[in-house]
């Protein structure tokens, strides 16, 4: 028997709900607006982007392992609000993840019924809240890859394989691990007309990923995407590293959304009805997964079927319990939203902040650069771009997030990267060079000049003239 506030939820539907799941978003993210930098990924990709603006080619003057589509969307914001000021792009990703909230609520739909349609939304604009604020309140690779997965799942489930590829292939521009919701689409794939639907999902999804490749260069797209991230997925023999940040992260990200897992129990029961979401969540899981680093963001993948399945549940078999856990999800998102307000996930006393001055002080607009260590903030902040191709060394010395901050070293390097470092640097001396080591700002102090004889070389025709937070800076010697 239907409840009142069922009755009123299934009435939901077009721009009405369109419009509460984006404002429900837009709130849930004003801690997005209240801080310059969340996370250090923001101010790479805007490194990036602002270098790509500049005129320089992705992966030829600035390396990364990611495809191109985020740098693309934060190259455009920019354009368009004439600032590098990161609010353009954050508006672009509370746009994504309303419209990711939405196609979750026409998937729930189609599956559940329109009162699950309306749930399933909520749940979904509700759990862009539930993770820790640092990755909840970045406009991180994630962000813009969700609503491509959710758009593909909609796609297959309505008989639309090639189309349905055509959204994977786009969101996996975004990034790799979308590619590993080809499983459920497979699935449904199969279902819709056995091979000619997988084969239509295959041209779909490599459509994209192809075009992308002949823009940004085929070889040089292929190696930085794909073929050469065998250092990055390396856990480099320690084991029980990975193992407890899994145990860590994996706690935090089920306790905020507890109540959704709850769920999953009385989900099972009809497993057989719903296989493709099961498979999606799996995907997702498999996704968080990859190269065992476990950060929070990577479990964001795994929000949307956790919701169209928790949805399924409320409105096909406990009714009486949808108020209680959507209030038990608001009060969890907004108790995340109050602790990224009072106590935001990010240093209190943002070190880079005085180096970023110092450099934007003492150097010209079109001066060039390099920072030894990955602060990428401080290329960002100054308006500085960097001298070289990296935005980080840790392409140099091997030095990545998730791994022993000790583990470095040249042997660790990306294949080929250090001639190609040296080169611009011989050819384009960069007119200001800053070394973190000193500062121990991201585990710097393993991974001194020193260690990399090519580079320490090079720097001896440097003068230091100061240092700040520990950041040693350097100019040529006259």
């Amino acid at each position: 028997m239907k409840t009142a506030v069922a009755s009123r939820l299934g009435g939901l539907r077009g721009w009405r709900l369109g419009a509460i799941l984006g404002a429900i978003v837009l709130v849930l993210h004003i801690p997005m607006f209240t801080t310059p930098v969340w996370d250090n990924d923001e101010a790479f990709i805007a490194t990036v982007a602002e270098v790509m603006s500049s005129g320089g080619s992705l992966y030829v003057d600035v390396f990364d392992r990611k495809p191109p589509l985020v740098f693309l969307v934060y190259q455009g914001a920019f354009s368009l609000t004439g600032t590098t000021e990161l609010w353009g792009p954050r508006l672009v990703g509370v746009g994504a993840l309303t419209a990711n909230a939405g196609l979750v609520a026409m998937f729930a739909r189609r599956r559940f019924g329109d009162r699950a349609a309306v749930v399933a939304g909520l749940l979904a604009a509700l759990t862009t809240a539930t993770l820790l604020p640092g990755d909840a309140q970045s406009a991180n690779f994630e962000v813009f890859m969700l609503p491509g997965i959710t758009a593909a799942m909609v796609l297959a489930d309505r008989g639309r394989p090639g189309w349905g590829g055509l959204a994977l292939g786009v969101a996996a521009c975004a990034k790799q691990p979308a590619l590993a919701a080809l499983a459920p689409l497979a699935w449904l794939a199969w279902h819709t007309s056995r091979m000619r639907a997988i084969a239509l999902l295959a041209l779909g999804t490599a459509v994209p990923l192809a075009v992308a490749a002949l823009a940004f260069g085929p070889r040089d797209f292929v190696f930085w995407v794909f073929s050469g991230n065998e250092g990055y997925l390396d856990v480099g023999g320690d084991w029980n590293r990975a193992l407890s940040r899994m145990l860590r992260m994996t706690v935090w990200i089920a306790a905020l959304n507890a109540a959704l897992i709850a769920l999953l129990p009385a989900a099972w029961r009809d497993r057989s009805a719903n296989i493709d979401v099961w498979l999606w969540l799996a995907s997702g899981l498999v996704a968080a997964s990859i190269g065992f680093r476990f950060w929070g963001h990577y479990y964001w993948q795994m929000l949307p079927p956790l919701c169209i399945l928790a949805a399924g549940v409320l409105t096909q078999h406990l009714p009486r319990l949808t108020v209680p856990v959507l209030t038990i999800t608001s009060l969890v998102a907004l108790g995340a939203v109050g602790a990224a307000l009072v106590k935001p996930d990010v240093p209190p006393a943002e070190p880079w902040k005085p180096v970023a001055d110092y450099v934007a002080e003492n150097t010209e607009s079109d001066d060039r650069i390099f920072v030894w260590g990955h602060i990428p903030e401080i290329y960002w902040a100054s308006g500085r771009l960097p001298a070289t191709q990296l935005v980080t060394t840790g392409f140099l010395t091997g030095h990545t997030g998730g791994r022993p901050p000790d583990r470095v070293g040249v042997h660790l390097a990306v294949p080929g990267v250090w001639d190609d470092f040296m080169a611009r640097l011989e050819a384009e001396p960069p007119d200001m060079i800053l070394v973190a080591t000193a500062s121990g700002i991201r585990s710097a102090q393993h991974y001194p000049p020193e260690k990399f004889p090519r580079f320490a070389r090079y720097l001896e025709r440097y003068e230091l003239v100061d240092r700040i937070n520990g950041v040693d800076i350097y100019v040529i010697s006259t």
